[in-house]
C-alpha cells in the first residue's frame, strides 16, 4: 500500500490484552483505532513477521490477501492494509473480539443476542461452503469471531480459508498449516491427519465441528451453564462423529431456533431489516406498526446501529432522493404518497429509540436525521416531530438549533392548519431558552405578534401564556417593553380564558414592570376586570389587583424613606452654618425695620409675636390643614429682625432663601397675622370677585410710589432680591371653587386689623384704627409713622392676588380697607376690572367720589 509514514490510520490503544491472555495461540493482535481523514473508528489488526513463528506469518499473509476479496454482511469487512518489512498492517471495520464482547453483555438479552451471533456465523459459513464456492474456512474459533456495535458476529482469520476439493487451489496450504486451529476446535478426522477422509466430507463439514464446540462455549460463558433445549440439540447433530451425518450451514439457518419465524423477536426484526430493501411497501408498514410495542424490549444497539440507520437512508434515499423523470406525474405522486406513509408508520419507533440514546449517540446519528425530518414538507410528519419534540429538545446542539432546526420549526407559525400552529407553538417552549439574542428577541416574537391576533381562542391564549413562560429567558432589557402589551391585549381579549391568562401571566412577570406603567398601564385595565361576567376572571383580577398595590406600597414607602434621607442631609448640611443663617436673616429685617423710621419697637414685637404663635393655614386642596417646614418663620428670626442687628458670616441670597421659609408679604406667612384668612379662588364670588392677573397687581402697586437713591442705600434687601411667591402656593389658591372659598379676613396693616387697637406713633397710644388712618399713611409723603416708601422697602412688591369681599380688600404688600358701597359702586357701575383696578390706584386720597 505504501510507505507507514503514508498510512492514513493511527493507532490509538490495544483492544484484546485480556482476550490474547486467554488464548496464547492468537498471533494477530488487535488495536483500535481510527481514521486521520474524519477521525471514524477502525479496528487494527497487526502481525509481528519478526517475533512470530515463520508458519504463522505464512499463514496470515495468507489470509491477509484472502481478507481483500471476501465480501459477505457477516465476514469481517476489509477496509486498508500495508506488509512492511517487519509487521503486516490489516485494517477492518471496528469491531470487538467476541470473549471481551460477552464478558460486557447484559442478562436481559444474553439468550436471544447469542443466537443472533451463532445464525451470523452459519450464515457465514453458509456463504464460504456453499455453492458455487464450497469452500472451507478451516479457522473457526472464538478468537477469530469479532461483534460490531450493532451485535453482529463478523467471522475472520481467513487464513487457511481454501477451495474443499482435491487439486483445489490452496488446498496444500491448508494442509500445510491446519494444525495452528487449537485442538479443541478440529474434528476427529482432522486429528488424524487423514487428507483424503476429510476431503470425502462435504466442504462445510470441519466448520460445522468448530461451530458445535463454539456454541457450548459461548453459552457457558454467557449464561454459565451448558446449552439446553433447541440449542443443545443443535449442538448434538452439529459434533456427530459422522460428518456426512452433520447438518450444513443452510440447515442449521433454517432451524426453528434460528427462523426468523421462530420465537426470538430480536431474530426477526434483524433478520427483515437485513433484507429491507426487498421488502413491499406494505411489508415494511406492517413491521414498522409491529415494532412500535416490541422496541422497548430490543438491545440498545439494535436501535442505534440497525433500526436509525436503515430508516435514515430510506429518508434521504427514497423520499429525499431523486426520481427518475421519467415515471408519468400519477405514479411519481403515489409513490411519494407511499414513502411518506412509510416514514410516518416508522416515525414513532424512531422517535423512542432517539429518546433511549446518549448525547454522543444523539449528536452522531439522532441530530442529523432529525434535522431531515423537519425538513420534509408534509404536515403529518411535522406534528409528529412536534409532539416528541420536548424529550429530545435537550439533546440538540446549540448550533442546529440556531440554524436549521429554527428555521424548519419556525415556518409552523405560518401554517394554515390551526393544529400545527398551536403545535409549533407548544413546542417552542422545549429549546427557547437555547435561542440565541436574534431569534428569541427579534424572529420568534415577530412570530407571536402575529398570533396574538390569530382567529382560533386557544392559539391566543396560549400565545400570552408562553410570553409568561418565556419572560425570564428575554435578553436586553426588553421585557416591559415585550411583555406589557400582549398582557393588556389579552385582558380585553373576547375569549374568557385568554383574559384569565393575561391576568395571571401580568401577575407572574410582575418584577419586569416599573411603578409608573403598574399604576397608569396596568392597574386601570385589571380594575376593569373586576366585574368582569366570568367569575374566574374577577377572582384572577382581584388577586392581580392586591399584588399590584402591594408593588406601589412597597415603592412608595421606598419613596418615603428616599425624601426622608435627602431632608435629614439637606438639614444636616444646614446644621454646620445655622449661625450664619441666622445672623443673615437677622441683618435683613433688622434694616427693613430701621427703614420705616416711625414704627416702634413695640409694634415689630407684637408682629413677631403674632407671627409665631399663629398656625399657617394650609392652601392646599380642599382646605386641608398643617404646616410645612416651608410655611413656618423661626422665632429667632423674628427676634433678630427686631434687635437690628448682624452677627455671622454672610451668606449669599441663594444660601438665605434656601434655607429659610419665604416671608414676603403676601405668602401665606404674611396671612399668620390672621386667624380667618381663606383660601383665594378664581372668578367672581358670592359678595365679590378676585383680580389675579399680575399686571393688574404690578399696577396697583406703582401708586405706591418708588424709593429715591438714598432711600434704596438705607435697604438691605432689594426687590428683586426676595424670592416669588412658590407655585405651590399659587395654585393652591387657584385650586378652589367659588364654592369652597372661605372668609375674606378684614383689612391687615404690618399686624393690625382694622378696628382694633394698636399701637401708633411709637409713643405706646393705644386707639382704634379707622380709614382715615390708613389713607393718611397711603397719601403722607412723611417718614413717620408708616410711609408708603418704607412699608415698600419693607415688603417688596410680590406678585399676589387682590380679594374684594364685603367692601375689604387684601392684598400684599398692603391691604387696604375699603366700604362697602364704594367696591359695590365700583362693581356695579358696570367697569371693567381693569378699571375697578386703576380707580382705587388713583382715588386713594378722594374717598368720596370712589
Amino acid at each position: 500500500m505504501g510507505q507507514a509514514a503514508s498510512f492514513p490510520f493511527e493507532v490509538s490503544e490495544p483492544a484484546d490484552a485480556s482476550h490474547s491472555a486467554r488464548i496464547p495461540e492468537a498471533y494477530w493482535k488487535h488495536f483500535k483505532g481510527r481514521r486521520k481523514a474524519d477521525q471514524a473508528e477502525v479496528s487494527i489488526h497487526k502481525l509481528d513477521k519478526v517475533s512470530t513463528p515463520q508458519l504463522k506469518v505464512e499463514a496470515g499473509l495468507h489470509g491477509f490477501q484472502k481478507m481483500k476479496t471476501m465480501r459477505h454482511p457477516y465476514i469481517l469487512q476489509y477496509l486498508d492494509g500495508v506488509d512492511l518489512e517487519r509487521e503486516v498492517i490489516l485494517v477492518t471495520e471496528s469491531v470487538t473480539p467476541l470473549g471481551e464482547w460477552l464478558a460486557g453483555l447484559k442478562a436481559e438479552f444474553r439468550e436471544e443476542q447469542v443466537a443472533w451471533g451463532l445464525r451470523c456465523i452459519s450464515a457465514a459459513l453458509d456463504f464460504l461452503t456453499g455453492s458455487p464456492r464450497h469452500m472451507t474456512h478451516g479457522m473457526v474459533c472464538s478468537q477469530n469471531i469479532f461483534v460490531t456495535k450493532a451485535g453482529d458476529w463478523k467471522l475472520g482469520g481467513l487464513d487457511l480459508l481454501c477451495e474443499w476439493r482435491e487439486g483445489g487451489k490452496d488446498i496444500f496450504h491448508f494442509q500445510l498449516h491446519e494444525a495452528l486451529l487449537p485442538a479443541q476446535y478440529r474434528a476427529p478426522e482432522r486429528r488424524s491427519n487423514d487428507m483424503r477422509a476429510m476431503l470425502k466430507g462435504s466442504p462445510g463439514a470441519l466448520d460445522i465441528w468448530a461451530l458445535g464446540i463454539l456454541i457450548g462455549e459461548v453459552v457457558e460463558q454467557s449464561q454459565g451453564k451448558p446449552p439446553s433445549g433447541a440449542l443443545a440439540s443443535i449442538q448434538r447433530r452439529l459434533l456427530s462423529g459422522d460428518s456426512s451425518d452433520r447438518p450444513s450451514a443452510g440447515q442449521i439457518l433454517r432451524h426453528s431456533y434460528f427462523s426468523p419465524r421462530g420465537t426470538k423477536e430480536l431474530i426477526r426484526v434483524l433478520d427483515f431489516l437485513e433484507n429491507f430493501s426487498l421488502k413491499e411497501d406494505g411489508e415494511k408498514m406492517d413491521f414498522f406498526n409491529s415494532l412500535v410495542q416490541s422496541v422497548a424490549r430490543l438491545p440498545p444497539e439494535v436501535g442505534l446501529h440497525k433500526i436509525l440507520p436503515t430508516f435514515r437512508d430510506y429518508v434521504h434515499v427514497g423520499v429525499g432522493g431523486n426520481v427518475s423523470t421519467q415515471v408519468p406525474d400519477q405514479a411519481l405522486v403515489q409513490q411519494q404518497a407511499r414513502q411518506r406513509q412509510l416514514v410516518l408508520a416508522a416515525l414513532p419507533v424512531c422517535l423512542e429509540i432517539l429518546k433511549s440514546l446518549d448525547d454522543a449517540a444523539f449528536a452522531d446519528m439522532g441530530e442529523p436525521l432529525l434535522v431531515s425530518l423537519f425538513g420534509m414538507n408534509d404536515r403529518a410528519i411535522r406534528a409528529m416531530l412536534l409532539q416528541h419534540l420536548q424529550p429530545l429538545a435537550s439533546k440538540l446542539s446549540q448550533t442546529n438549533i440556531n440554524g436549521r432546526l429554527f428555521d424548519s420549526v419556525l415556518t409552523g407559525f405560518a401554517d394554515s392548519a390551526p393544529q400545527l400552529r398551536e403545535l409549533t407553538l407548544k413546542s417552542m417552549l422545549s429549546f427557547s431558552h437555547r435561542l440565541n439574542e436574534k431569534n428569541l428577541n427579534d424572529r420568534l416574537m415577530r412570530c407571536l405578534t402575529k398570533l396574538q391576533v390569530d382567529p382560533e381562542p386557544s392559539i391566543r391564549t396560549n400565545t400570552t401564556i408562553f410570553l409568561g413562560r418565556i419572560a425570564a429567558q428575554l435578553k436586553g432589557g426588553s421585557h416591559a417593553r415585550v411583555l406589557l402589551p400582549p398582557f393588556l391585549k389579552a385582558c380585553r381579549d373576547p375569549f374568557p380564558h385568554a383574559r384569565l391568562a393575561g391576568l395571571k401571566a401580568a401577575a407572574a412577570c410582575i418584577t419586569y414592570f416599573d411603578p409608573q406603567s403598574m399604576a397608569t398601564k396596568v392597574l386601570p385595565v385589571v380594575a376593569s376586570l373586576l366585574i368582569d361576567v366570568d367569575g374566574a376572571v374577577r377572582d384572577a383580577a382581584f388577586h392581580c389587583q392586591d399584588a399590584f398595590i402591594k408593588a406601589l406600597q412597597a415603592h412608595a414607602q421606598k419613596m418615603k424613606e428616599d425624601e426622608d434621607k435627602r431632608q435629614s442631609n439637606t438639614l444636616g448640611k444646614q446644621a454646620g452654618g445655622g449661625e450664619g443663617s441666622e445672623s443673615l436673616s437677622s441683618s435683613v429685617l433688622g434694616a427693613s425695620a430701621a427703614s420705616l423710621g416711625g414704627l416702634t419697637s413695640s409694634v415689630a414685637a407684637w408682629g413677631a409675636q403674632r407671627m409665631w404663635t399663629s398656625p399657617v393655614r394650609s392652601l392646599s386642596h380642599s382646605g386641608s390643614s398643617g404646616v410645612d417646614r416651608d410655611d413656618l418663620v423661626s422665632k429667632e428670626l423674628c427676634e433678630a429682625s427686631m434687635k437690628g442687628g448682624t452677627s455671622g458670616p454672610k451668606q449669599n441670597e441663594d444660601d438665605f432663601f434656601d434655607t429659610l421659609a419665604p416671608s414676603a408679604p403676601g405668602s401665606r406667612v404674611a396671612a399668620a397675622a390672621s386667624e380667618d384668612w381663606g383660601i383665594l379662588t378664581e372668578g367672581v364670588k358670592e359678595n365679590g370677585w378676585t383680580m389675579d392677573d399680575d399686571d393688574e397687581i404690578l399696577g396697583m402697586q406703582s401708586s405706591f410710589g418708588t424709593l429715591s437713591a438714598g432711600e434704596k442705600e438705607n435697604t438691605s434687601l432689594s426687590v428683586s432680591g426676595l424670592p416669588r411667591v412658590s407655585e405651590k402656593t399659587e395654585n393652591a389658591g387657584r385650586a378652589v371653587g367659588p364654592t369652597t372659598a372661605r372668609k375674606a379676613s378684614p383689612l391687615t396693616l404690618g399686624g393690625f386689623s382694622k378696628g382694633t387697637t394698636a399701637p401708633l406713633g411709637g409713643t405706646g397710644t393705644l386707639r382704634p384704627v379707622t380709614d382715615d388712618d390708613l389713607f393718611s399713611m397711603l397719601n403722607d409723603p412723611s417718614p413717620a409713622p408708616l410711609s408708603k416708601h418704607n412699608l415698600t422697602a419693607m415688603q417688596p412688591s410680590l406678585k399676589i392676588p387682590l380679594s374684594i369681599k364685603d367692601g375689604t380688600a387684601v392684598s400684599s404688600p398692603l391691604s387696604v380697607s375699603l366700604p362697602e358701597s364704594g367696591a359695590k359702586k365700583a362693581i356695579g357701575t358696570g367697569r371693567s376690572r381693569l378699571q375697578a383696578k386703576k380707580l382705587v390706584a388713583s382715588k386713594t386720597s378722594d374717598w368720596d367720589d370712589f
